[in-house]
């Protein structure tokens, strides 16, 4: 398969996963803009990813594949990132570890 079509697929889903994302949070804080960002990027992701002359069995057999290592990579990401955030802001320096004693 030729790079163009890999990083047609890479860029595809990148939109995909953005573009969900940015919708999800347009929609449980309320905010147009998101929806409207949210909307553009999922539109874009049909355009790019049938820019490819392909038939869809084919489209799909090596798009999904693609699309669902990136979305884990992603979510592994932010897990990993807010894990990382919550883990320094429960343990950091200034917190008082009273195990689980108060007063």
């Amino acid at each position: 398969m030729p790079i163009i079509a890999w990083l047609i697929f890479v860029a595809a889903a990148t939109l995909e996963v953005a573009g969900n994302a940015t919708m999800r949070n347009g929609l449980r804080g309320n905010r147009a803009i998101l929806i409207a960002g949210g909307v553009s990027m999922l539109g874009c992701y049909g355009v790019v990813v049938n820019s490819l002359q392909w038939d869809f069995s084919r489209l799909l057999g090596v798009y999904v594949p693609c699309s669902r290592r990136l979305a884990c990579s992603a979510a592994a990401s932010v897990f990993l990132l807010f894990q990382a955030c919550l883990g320094l802001k429960i343990n950091g320096p200034d917190s008082q570890n009273t195990g689980g004693v108060r007063g």
